[in-house]
């Protein structure tokens, strides 16, 4: 049975999609603390060195990331 809200949407599919997308910004939280620990000199303290850790990070979750996210997803249901 697919359940929907007044709008007409599918709940469990917006619900997931919102799961995918917080796993997905976590795996890349993640890696940008990796980041900051690995990469202490020259680029730390600077808003650039942010930005730049910020954006390194986002694509490498976009491209193969860890396999946090995919992890999380499979096993939400766990948490």
């Amino acid at each position: 049975m697919i359940v929907r809200n007044e709008s007409g949407i599918n709940i469990e599919a917006e619900r997931g999609g919102k799961i995918k997308m917080v796993c997905r910004e976590f795996e890349a939280f993640f890696i940008k603390e990796l980041l900051n620990f690995k990469i202490s000199s020259g680029l730390s303290g600077s808003v650039y060195g942010d930005i730049v850790k910020t954006e390194m990070s986002k694509k490498i979750a976009e491209s193969s990331g860890l396999g946090l996210a995919e992890f999380l997803i499979k096993n939400e249901s766990k948490f």
